[in-house]
């Protein structure tokens, strides 16, 4: 019992008390002043004893009913107190059960938005990533165009020049062959030439030994005869004096024929009436006497004669 007093210190407290109560009401409901009276007086005290035991017992019954229903009201206490702590514990136990599944939920959550920034920023990585490999291919095509675009206008450019040089080397070698060509016709021309001269020189020489041949009295003959019909038929024109003389030139044809116009005079007399009259009279004398023989007569197509009426036979 005063362990269970030592426990609960309430109940103890009020045992106490009730102890404390119980001394003041016997102190006060007994009369100590009173004398016992012979024997009788010995039985009333032995009666006095008797229910003072009594009520010892009693106020110990009631002492022990209290200190029962204390010791009742202890343990409803407690266990009102153990149903309390339980109730705490198990709503602590349920908090901490609601915490830990809002702290997994919680984390759930944060790792649900920890994975969805994941992906979003994977997605955003991606996309960055395919942005920048689609423009680093656009930039790379874009190069790739430059490059053959280059190469093509460098081609070309060698083609063109090659076509140029090609032009160059053709127009070289058509200007070579012309030139060629024209050396050639050049050179067959100088040989033609040179023939030419060779036949003249060959006919000059074959005229000149036939000139050879011919006395010089035959050719002079007609230079003479050519003379005289000239000064026959030249009029000295008035007021020229005598002296003069003058230089003409005259191409025949034929049998003597004059060419018209052919008749120049090639040194003047300084008197042009005189240098008319002479041209005149050359004209007046058409046809000049010339030889017969064809070979003779050929030196007589192109006459340059000295006109010198003074010395006239």
């Amino acid at each position: 019992m005063w362990q269970l007093l030592r426990n609960n210190p309430l109940a103890l407290a009020l045992a106490v008390l009730f102890h404390i109560g119980l001394i003041a009401f016997l102190i006060v409901g007994v009369d100590w002043r009173q004398k016992p009276a012979g024997r009788q007086g010995d039985g009333v005290v032995i009666q006095a004893r008797v229910v003072d035991s009594q009520r010892e017992k009693q106020a110990e019954k009631a002492e022990h009913v209290e200190i029962e229903k204390q010791r009742r009201a202890e343990e409803q206490r407690r266990k009102r107190e153990h149903e309390a702590r339980e109730q705490a514990r198990r709503r602590a136990e349920a908090e901490k059960k609601r915490r830990a599944i809002a702290e997994r939920q919680r984390q759930k959550q944060a790792m649900a938005e920890k994975r969805r920034m994941a992906e979003a920023e994977h997605k955003l990585e991606a996309a960055r990533k395919h942005k920048f490999e689609a423009e680093r291919k656009r930039k790379l095509e874009a190069k790739k165009k430059r490059q053959a675009e280059a190469k093509r206008k460098l081609e070309a450019e060698k083609q063109r020049r090659a076509e140029a040089e090609r032009k160059r080397k053709a127009e070289k070698k058509r200007k070579a062959e012309a030139e060629r060509k024209r050396k050639l016709k050049a050179e067959r021309k100088a040989e033609a030439a040179r023939r030419a001269a060779e036949e003249r020189a060959m006919q000059q020489a074959l005229e000149a030994e036939i000139a050879g041949e011919l006395s010089a009295r035959e050719l002079n003959r007609y230079i003479g005869l050519i003379q005289k019909r000239i000064t026959r038929s030249w009029i000295r024109p008035p007021g020229s004096t005598r002296g003069l003389q003058c230089r003409v030139t005259v191409r025949l044809v034929g049998n003597g024929t004059i060419v018209p116009g052919s008749v120049r005079v090639t040194r003047g007399s300084g008197n042009s009436a005189f240098d008319r009259s002479v041209v005149q009279a050359v004209y007046k004398a058409d046809p000049l006497p010339v030889p017969d023989d064809a070979r003779l007569r050929a030196r007589f197509n192109e006459l340059e004669l000295i006109f010198d009426p003074d010395k006239s036979p």
